[in-house]
């Protein structure tokens, strides 16, 4: 379990490991998947400042699943509508996000900017 102000260990993207921790952070977006997972996407670390990174919580390990592991890469995008590897939403402060009926994460605004985003897990 991450400490108030643990930083993040990220290991491998996409490998669920005992040994990833997300860091103590707050104001991050989360939800929980149509599968039971927990999802957690950016927020403030201290110390760090707000960061951009997307991880899953099968009940057992966190997995790194998408996201800068620092909190200097901006938002990108390949264009409105595009889905692609480069896009990436920023770090974001306190956002809005819920989990349409498609199951897709919708992602929007916090202290980043007023924009919507989409993952489709």
């Amino acid at each position: 379990v991450a400490g108030i102000n643990s930083p993040p260990v990220y290991g491998t993207k996409g490998v669920a490991s005992p040994s990833n921790q997300t860091g103590g952070r707050r104001s991050a977006a989360s939800w929980t998947g149509a599968d039971g997972d927990f999802w957690l996407y950016g927020g403030i670390i201290l110390g760090s400042g707000a960061v951009g990174d997307l991880w899953r919580f099968d009940g057992t390990n966190w997995t790194w699943v998408s996201g800068p592991s620092s909190s200097v890469l901006m938002q990108s995008s390949a264009g409105r509508g595009i889905a692609n590897f480069v896009n990436n939403p920023g770090p974001r402060i306190a956002p809005a996000a819920w989990v349409g009926v498609d199951g897709h994460l919708w992602l929007y605004s916090g202290l980043a900017g007023a924009t919507l985003w989409r993952f489709v897990p």
